[in-house]
Parts: C-alpha cells; sequence; structure tokens
C-alpha cells in the first residue's frame, strides 16, 4: 500500500509540474502579448481593455505557480 501511495504522489506532483509549466507558458504569452498591442492599440479606447485583461491573465498565472 505504501508504494501505491508513493506512486500516486510522484504522479500528481508530476501533472502539477506540467500544470505550473502551461501556466508559465500562459503569462509569458500574454505579458509578450500586451507589450505588442500596447505599440498598436496607442490612443484607441480597446487598449485598456486590453491592458487589464493580460494584466489580471499574468496575475493569476503568478498566484498559481
Amino acid at each position: 500500500m505504501n508504494e501505491e501511495l508513493e506512486k500516486t504522489i510522484q504522479e500528481l506532483q508530476a501533472a502539477v509540474e506540467v500544470m505550473q509549466d502551461a501556466f508559465r507558458q500562459i503569462g509569458d504569452f500574454a505579458e509578450g502579448l500586451n507589450r505588442l498591442l500596447q505599440h498598436v492599440l496607442t490612443g484607441m479606447s480597446e487598449a485598456t481593455v486590453v491592458d487589464l485583461t493580460l494584466t489580471k491573465i499574468t496575475e493569476l498565472v503568478d498566484q498559481n505557480i
């Protein structure tokens, strides 16, 4: 039973690491997209919405990794 528990824990840890890596990739993408769009959307009303949305995504990523 102890071996089964250890195997399950290792599998769960591996799954968590995969999810954390995915969160990091999402955060990196959101940050890069935000930087790019800041130049494209300068002076447009959509810029604020896009900035706030992408900033919130990166904050959620940081909280979950």
